[in-house]
């Protein structure tokens, strides 16, 4: 098995197509990479200047009519409170204005991590679907795959050694790109002149951003690889990826509370680790009128990993059973 798995490896870093779907990974690695290092960077003489006369201009605004906007907004809140008594405006909230409210704010790495994080984890979820699904679609479209059988016929053997090999393959790549935007994020951080303060929570935040960003396009890996066994195209599984997402969309708009078991905001929900999802509900009251409300619902990672790694589970015992069985021409 092992010298099996050994030769797998080597079959996928011999082609063309891991290495054109590398390059483009890398690509947009960088675009995401440029867009840290833009919003790492200090604003400019003229945006500072910029924000220093916006503040002077509302802090003079201010000190001219704040009285008056307090007392506007207390009249309006005693006005609301005959029909609401509970009505609260916040004009005890109303303060001058603070010089750190203008201008481009300081850079935090875990947020700037944060928002580079889940894109990139889903585009190279995306493109670890193709090394999967190509990988084992060209072993049938070119007839590799019978002539891998007459020199190993147990086709368990070759059915988990062409998975393993697909699922090392892509969490090493993984690996290493995931290091590489990590290394950019802060990096920015350096070159700009910008501490990077985090605290413990923070860094228990940014590792499993990590960690999600090598797991999920694994899971991919493996399902697209699975979508091969049984439908033996590249193209077929990538019309199938974007046709369930496509479908996905359109029933998430209509399950309403239902939607946080459709495959894309699972997927969101294990990319960013949870994802809040809104529908409307609409019901009569006792007064017989019909009104609708927005809802917030939570999808929390320990769900989206079921859902997802559910899902992958079942491609790949599927793929197995019909590899068994099905002849391979």
């Amino acid at each position: 098995m092992t010298a099996l798995l050994r030769a797998e490896l080597g079959r996928i870093r011999s082609r063309r197509m891991t290495w054109i779907i590398a390059a483009i990974a890398v690509g947009l690695l960088a675009l995401i990479g440029y867009g840290i290092a833009t919003a790492a960077a200090p604003p400019s003489a003229a945006e500072q200047q910029r924000a220093e006369q916006a503040y002077q201009q509302s802090k003079a605004d201010f000190e001219q009519h704040g009285d008056r906007m307090r007392q506007d907004c207390l009249d309006a809140q005693t006005q609301q409170r005959t029909t609401d008594p509970g009505a609260d405006f916040g004009c005890d909230r109303i303060e001058p204005p603070m010089r750190e409210h203008f201008g481009k704010p300081t850079p935090e790495f875990s947020r700037l991590w944060s928002s580079a994080q889940s894109p990139a984890t889903v585009f190279l979820g995306f493109l670890a679907l193709l090394v999967g699904g190509s990988w084992v679609a060209a072993e049938f479209t070119t007839g590799s795959m019978a002539t891998w059988l007459t020199y190993e016929p147990r086709r368990t053997r070759v059915f988990l050694a062409k998975i393993l090999a697909t699922g090392i393959a892509v969490a090493g790549g993984a690996v290493a790109l995931t290091g590489l935007l990590l290394a950019v994020t802060r990096g920015a951080f350096a070159v700009h002149g910008v501490a990077v303060e985090l605290d413990h929570n923070a860094v228990v935040d940014v590792w499993l951003g990590a960690g999600r960003m090598v797991a999920f396009p694994v899971l991919t890996a493996l399902g697209g690889a699975a979508l091969a066994f049984l439908v033996r195209h590249t193209a077929a599984v990538i019309g199938i990826a974007i046709g369930a997402i496509v479908v996905d969309q359109w029933a998430a708009a209509q399950l309403q509370d239902k939607a946080r078991w459709t495959l894309f905001n699972n997927v969101l929900g294990f990319v960013d680790g949870r994802w809040q999802f809104h529908y409307a509900r609409c019901a009569q009251d006792a007064a017989a009128r019909y009104g609708c409300e927005s809802v917030e619902e939570t999808i929390w990672f320990a769900q989206a990993a079921a859902v997802l790694g559910g899902l992958v589970a079942v491609g790949l015992v599927l793929a197995w059973w019909q590899f068994r069985r099905r002849d391979v021409v």
